[in-house]
Order: structure tokens, then sequence, then C-alpha cells
């Protein structure tokens, strides 16, 4: 079974697939206008607002006969790397399809139901969003579908009542999970493929683009945290910073006093920061007339002295504190901002939301807790460099 036969999406694309009553038989009060003003205006943005264009939504009344299983029906819910399903009206169809995805995949299902539907007991356990298609509804539907599919996508936590009672259970689906060639091997949970981590890269690359390009964020240098966060400072310097110095900080863990940024090597990076700012005026982005960079000098120097602190991961955030703690007392009137790739800490956010790169003013109106969760979560594995993500 070769992944989304049959499908458009390109190479990285997640696949969402939608599962709800038609609105043919009552299920909705305005019918099948009702049930396509759900999908359209308040799933489909809601799935947007996480993943942005990132994603093929597939809705399963568009593709089938009425009361028809088909083929490609249970291929979808076997492959989908999210499901979204709709229990408003208790249709029977729904309830056999999402049985099907409860036998094949362990998370990433999302429950909703219009307020008043009363579940089934043996689902009730589960969260489901409730939500209401008229006056501010929508809109509150909206946000707490988006905060369900990032946390979805950010932790291992189960969401389907089979692998809850049965949390062993094993499913070998070749080419999407698990499997024992070399091909599948690569695709299985334990460890991130390559064109994953360059997909994930490039959708912060194209979030941070724009302010880049046009002198709006320019920062004095890119610091990565240890060895993960130089490979993500380096990636992000050959992308966006072209002319800004991509330097590391050394997380010292054996460190007697537990202070793992107060060496002599780091010292030597704040030092060699300082001296470049006092030597050289920071270079500005302007677009030639096809759209391509090109340097030149501003008019004059940023009013603030920037630094962007890296890491691929976060995890607990004690490292990430520590740096920013020991940056701030070297460097007292410089503003640090941090920019991570992945966390699977559901928390991390409060940990750093003054520091987080996308409270820079330049990003306004601030990105929703949701969105910002939706760029950097990730479920428990390895990077390609075999370097786990953990959550704490």
């Amino acid at each position: 079974m070769s992944m989304h036969q049959g499908s458009k999406a390109g190479a990285g694309t997640r696949i969402a697939f939608i599962m709800m009553p038609s609105g043919n038989h009552e299920e909705y009060k305005g019918g099948r206008v009702e049930s396509d003003f759900i999908y359209q205006d308040i799933i489909c943005p809601a799935l947007r607002r996480v993943l942005g264009d990132d994603v093929e939504i597939i809705r399963e009344i568009d593709n089938r006969s009425p009361g028809a299983i088909t083929r490609e029906l249970i291929r979808h819910l076997a492959e989908a790397d999210i499901c979204v399903v709709d229990v408003t009206g208790l249709n029977p169809n729904v309830f056999l399809e999402l049985g099907i995805r409860y036998a094949l995949r362990r998370s990433t299902t999302i429950l909703l139901r219009q307020s008043g539907t009363e579940l089934p007991f043996d689902i009730k356990e589960y969260r489901c969003v409730d939500y209401s298609p008229l006056y501010t509804g929508p809109r509150k539907a909206i946000d707490d579908i988006a905060a369900m599919v990032a946390k979805a996508l950010g932790g291992p936590r189960s969401d389907s009542l089979v692998f809850t009672v049965l949390p062993n259970l094993r499913v070998e689906l070749p080419g999407v999970i698990g499997g024992e060639d070399g091909e599948d091997e690569e695709r299985s949970p334990g460890v991130m493929p390559w064109a994953e981590y360059w997909r994930r890269l490039e959708v912060v690359v194209q979030r941070l683009r724009d302010v880049v390009n046009d002198g709006r964020f320019v920062p004095q240098a890119v610091l990565g945290i240890s060895n993960g966060g130089l490979v993500y400072a380096d990636l992000l310097g050959r992308h966006l910073f072209t002319s800004t110095p991509v330097l590391s900080l050394w997380a010292d863990r054996h460190n007697k006093d537990g202070n793992f940024f107060d060496n002599s090597v780091n010292a030597g990076v704040v030092a060699g920061i300082e001296s470049r700012v006092v030597a050289t005026k920071p270079m500005k982005r302007a677009r030639q007339a096809n759209g391509q960079p090109v340097m030149k000098e501003p008019s004059e120097a940023p009013s603030s002295k920037l630094i962007l602190l890296v890491d691929d991961i976060i995890a607990s955030g004690t490292t990430l504190r520590q740096a920013i703690k020991y940056l701030e007392k070297r460097l007292p009137h410089w503003k640090v901002y941090f920019l991570p790739l992945f966390s699977r800490n559901e928390k991390y956010l409060d940990l750093i939301r003054d520091h987080i790169v996308w409270s820079a003013p330049v990003f306004r109106p601030a990105l929703p807790d949701a969105e910002i969760a939706g760029l950097h979560a990730a479920e428990r594995m390895a990077l390609p460099y075999k370097k786990e993500i953990r959550s704490a």
C-alpha cells in the first residue's frame, strides 16, 4: 500500500481526513448546507491555522457513494495523519469509520460534536470539541479544534479506545507505520525521515522570510545551543541570515556548580559578538525588481541589539533558561529572542513567552498559541541524527 495513493499531496504534505454526516438524514438542522458550512468555515480554517498550506484536506462524504465503505475509504482511514470526526447526530456510518480508525491508528483522531449531542458511554472519556454553528460559535470552534490538532500532533498520548485498552498492540502498514524493510524502517515512528525534517525547517523559514528580507528583523548573531542548536543555526543562516555570524554556546553539563554556560568558551563568543557590533553596522536586505534579495547598508542602525538564540529541541526548558539568563547577564542591553524547531513539552511556551521569536513586535498581530504550538509540535521520536525529541 503506497502512502496516500491517489492523493495529490506532495512530499511532506500532511493528509487530514474528515468524517462527518452529509446532513441528508437530519443530523444537522440545516441539512447539507449546514454540513458544508461546518466543513468549509470551521474545520478547514482550524486545520490551516495549524498546518498552513502544508495539508491536503479530504472529506469522506465527497469521495464515496451513499452507504458504501470503499477500499479508498479504508486507505484514507489508515494513512491520514489527522482524522477529524464529527459525531453530531450519531450517524452509524461515522461511528463505523471511527471504529476502523481507532483500530488502525493510536493517535491524531479529533472528535467534534454540536452542543447537545450525547456521546455513547464508551467514548465519553475522550475529549470532544463542543461547538455551535451560530453567532460566535464558529470562531470559538476554530480556536478549540486548532488547539486539539496541535496537541495531538505534539504528543504520544493515545486517543484511540482500542490502543488505550491494548497499549502493546502493534499495527504495521507498509510505508505508513512499522514495517521490516529498509524503506519502512525510515518512516517508522522511531526516526524522523530527513524529508520531514526539511519540511518542518522550511515552514519556520517561510514564516520568517518576509521580516528578514525587509530588514525588520536583523539579529547581530544567530546562536545555537550546543551541537543540535548549531546544526539548526547553520541551516537558518544558509536560508535567511547569509551575512550574520552563526555561532554556538557550549552547554557544559558537567559543570560542578550546575551553571552550563559560564565558561571561557562562551565568554569568547560573547566578546566576539560585542566587538563585531562596535566595528560594523548591520546590513539590511532589499529586493531587486526580479524579487531577489540584495544587501545594502541601512540609513541607520537598528535601535536595539538582537540575538537570535536557537535550538533543535526544547524539552524541560532548563538548558534554554540558563542560556537566556547567561546572555542577559553578559549582554544586559541586548534583546534575546529564541526559536525552537521541535518540542513535545506542552508548557514550553509559558516558560519562554517573553523570549519566543514570534512575540517580537514585527509579528503583529501576535500568532495565536495554537499556531505557535503547531509550528513546533513533534511526536516522540529521534531526529535523523539520532537525537531523541523528549518532553522533559
